[in-house]
């Protein structure tokens, strides 16, 4: 009963935080609008906007895994509820899938690790620190609601992790193959330790490769039905996903980073704590308080079940393209890498230090949470704001189409088009559109673009009455200084270049407000 009890409280904890996480967390990536929340518009209400990647001659994307997301919608459309509330309950779906998963795997934890004697002497430690890492931060608190395939996995490697603690290979197997059939192909590299215990170390080839062809088949047939009648042809996304990115190398297109990018993401989702953390958690899986032969096997298990995270960051790390969104899956293995880390402060320093060392973590986690929701929630606020501004028309947008966060926010009647900008590469075309031109290469396609001065009713565009803020160009021109639009609304966005590194990052009462410039966020109506 007390587990059970405890469970719950702690389900009820992580809900909290991603329900948070749901109204709150901006989209912080486009790929998550124009290729998951456009696709589903588009299922939902027969318009959206089509990326390169839905085009029948590439069919990359899966939409058996869009249509996880229906239900809420569909039931708030029976409802007689709007398209906004529509995307809410998808952004509390969500919450609900990874508080359950936190949830799960706390439970795992607790069963496998607390309560051994021989790891550690007292109960709760690695739980209790588990679901506190998780559950405060920044980069769950992003990750846990963002419609991503990436997030999906991260879900999904939750429930794996929980069930490899407790021995449950046969569905430590089949949620590695939902992540790489349904969601992100690459998340099966996740699963290569998992193959390993199993095979080499549990001696069990036979198993592995039963679990792994029941669940592949499962999942496969239906991800093939579902993509067949959307595509129009036969075909399975998730292998088309491969050979583009394996054989085509398509993703250097989209912009490459150092490995310092990687970092720096670390240090901010995960606090600049992070380093001595998981100092301390690899040195407590080589130093034990007793030397006994199950103490040292116990250990030895915990560095197989920490080493995903050591496997996806040496894959990723040597990408040359990178994304955030792409070390989501490794997350519940770095939150139980943090986890085993403190149990060893712990011993070192006395337990004062897990409470001074979660605070400090929840501290910075909340600090940079609070900043980037300051800093750029405008660009999701002045959709709401459309609604009190009428009559409805066409919603252009030139430089700022990379902030769009979806149709759904749109009020009854609105459409949204895009004007040339100085950006060149493809943006998305339209969901019905016959004989639209799509390329893999990421060159620019002109056809997709309306003329500012007669097919536009509204402009969204960031600018600022300091020059050196926003760099006005022919393409890019200070629309409001030409006369030809009306100011409605004017709301602040973080200008990055002219503020302090540090306190853009970590939100600070008083230096924040001092050390960090802001342009407007702009909705115009053309003056007829």
């Amino acid at each position: 009963f007390s587990m059970l009890l405890s469970n719950w409280l702690i389900f009820r904890l992580c809900l909290t935080v991603r329900i948070s996480s749901a109204l709150w967390n901006i989209i912080h990536d486009c790929d998550e609008t124009y290729n998951y929340w456009e696709p589903l518009h588009h299922l939902l209400h027969g318009s959206g906007f089509q990326t390169w990647e839905y085009s029948p001659q590439y069919a990359l994307r899966s939409y058996l895994y869009l249509w996880l997301y229906t239900p809420p919608a569909i039931l708030i459309s029976w409802l007689g509820g709007s398209k906004v509330t529509q995307f809410y309950a998808i952004r509390f779906w969500m919450a609900v899938w990874t508080a359950t998963a936190e949830t799960v795997a706390f439970g795992a934890v607790k069963q496998r690790l607390d309560k051994n004697k021989s790891l550690s002497k007292s109960l709760s430690v690695y739980s209790l620190a588990f679901v506190a890492f998780s559950a405060t931060s920044a980069g769950l608190f992003v990750s846990g609601t963002a419609f991503l395939p990436s997030s999906f996995a991260m879900q999904l490697a939750y429930a794996c992790l929980a069930a490899w603690l407790t021995d449950r290979y046969a569905l430590a197997v089949a949620c590695i193959a939902a992540m790489a059939i349904v969601g992100w192909p690459f998340a099966a590299a996740i699963g290569l330790p998992l193959a390993v215990d199993l095979i080499a170390l549990k001696r069990k080839p036979g198993l592995f490769v039963a679990y792994s062809a029941a669940s592949g088949l499962s999942l496969a047939i239906p991800v093939a039905l579902a993509d067949t009648l959307a595509y129009g042809r036969p075909t399975l996304s998730p292998i088309n996903l491969l050979s583009y990115n394996v054989l085509n190398s398509g993703s250097h297109l989209y912009g490459t980073s150092p490995l310092s990018y990687y970092l720096m993401n670390y240090a901010l989702n995960f606090t600049p704590l992070l380093p001595l953390i998981l100092i301390a958690g690899l040195l407590a899986t080589l130093v034990g308080q007793s030397a006994s032969r199950q103490d040292r096997q116990l250990r030895w298990k915990l560095l197989l079940w920490l080493s995903p995270l050591l496997l996806w960051n040496a894959i990723f790390f040597l990408q040359a393209h990178k994304e955030e969104r792409f070390l989501y899956p490794c997350y519940p293995f770095l939150c139980l890498a943090l986890a085993v880390a403190l149990e060893t402060i712990r011993h070192r320093l006395g337990s004062w230090a897990v409470p001074c060392i979660i605070a400090a973590f929840a501290a910075f986690s909340l600090s940079r949470i609070l900043a980037t929701t300051l800093a750029y929630q405008s660009h999701v606020t002045i959709y709401h704001r459309l609604v009190g501004h009428g009559p409805a028309g066409r919603l252009c947008l030139g430089k700022e189409w990379h902030r769009f966060p979806s149709a759904f926010l749109l009020p009854h009647g609105w459409s949204v088009g895009f004007v040339r900008s100085e950006f060149r590469g493809q943006l998305p075309g339209r969901f019905g559109l016959a004989d639209q031109p799509f390329n893999l290469d990421n060159r620019e396609e002109t056809a997709r673009y309306l003329n500012v001065t007669s097919d536009c009713d509204y402009l969204i565009d960031k600018r600022s009455n300091e020059l050196d803020f926003v760099r006005y160009t022919e393409l890019e021109p200070d629309y409001l200084a030409t006369g030809d639009w009306q100011l409605l609304e004017d709301l602040p966005i973080l200008e990055p270049d002219k503020s302090h590194r540090l306190f853009r990052a970590f939100y600070l009462p008083w230096l924040f407000e001092r050390s960090v410039r802001f342009s407007s966020y702009v909705l115009l109506r053309r003056v007829t």
